[in-house]
């Protein structure tokens, strides 16, 4: 396949969630050559991705790599922890921005304190769970190295500014695809919650399970939506010149 024709949703899995991508793909076929588990969806020719770790280093290995072979329009689907008493065990945030609380994004863009979502992409995907009646967040996520280092003090201070989630690659992801000028989204559920200061792991709640449908299906929709556009956008200024 031509590089040009390719497009790929990224969906970022727990092994535990990896039968989630076999039902997706069913009887698509699996790439090889990648750290990963990855299927080419032939009907709507995109790129499932899963089980390649957690983390911001790992990610954006393969996320350079990814987008080396031409890839433009990404989507990270997965878990995050709940720091706002606002969000719930199974409820569904958009990343409108992540703070910088890991070392990768330094070696991308200058120093700052967030790094933002592709704006477009996220506009079209809020539509998307909209139109779907789904019932979601959007907001800051804190993006750390040290899960182990999510202290009680640190989680006040981050509630006080109305963060809503905690994870581990939004931001690197969203500084990477700002330099290497690509378009990604990040959407999770919520699978654990620090919001009362203590740990509730909650990772295998059928309400957990049930929202990673949803994101599945919204992030198809949505890469449909944004590829769309730029084929009518690439026709209209074809009639032009």
């Amino acid at each position: 396949m031509d590089k040009s024709e390719k497009k790929f949703e990224w969906h970022i899995f727990n092994n535990d969630y990896e039968h989630y991508v076999q039902l997706a793909v069913n009887s698509n076929d699996e790439v090889e050559g990648f750290f990963a588990s990855c299927y080419f969806l032939r009907k709507e020719n995109m790129l499932v991705v899963s089980k390649f770790g957690i983390g911001a280093p790992t990610t954006i290995s393969l996320f350079e790599e990814l987008i080396a072979y031409g890839i433009k329009n990404f989507i990270s689907i997965g878990n995050a922890g709940g720091i706002s008493p606002d969000v719930n065990i199974g409820d569904i945030v958009v990343c409108e921005k992540a703070i910088r609380d890991e070392g990768v994004s330094y070696h991308y863009v200058p120093a700052a304190k967030y790094a933002h979502s592709s704006s477009n992409m996220t506009k079209v995907l809020k539509e998307v769970l909209v139109n779907e009646n789904v019932d979601f967040h959007s907001g800051v996520s804190w993006t750390t190295d040290a899960f182990f280092r999510e202290t009680i003090e640190e989680v006040k201070h981050y509630q006080q500014e109305g963060v809503l989630t905690v994870e581990m690659e939004a931001s690197a992801l969203f500084a990477v695809a700002d330099y290497r000028d690509v378009n990604i989204s990040v959407l999770f559920t919520i699978s654990d919650s620090l919001a009362d200061l203590k740990w509730e792991p909650k990772w295998h709640s059928p309400e957990v399970k049930y929202s990673y449908e949803k994101l599945f299906k919204a992030s198809v929709e949505t890469i449909n939506k944004i590829e769309s556009e730029e084929i009518k956008e690439i026709y209209n200024k074809s009639q032009l010149s």
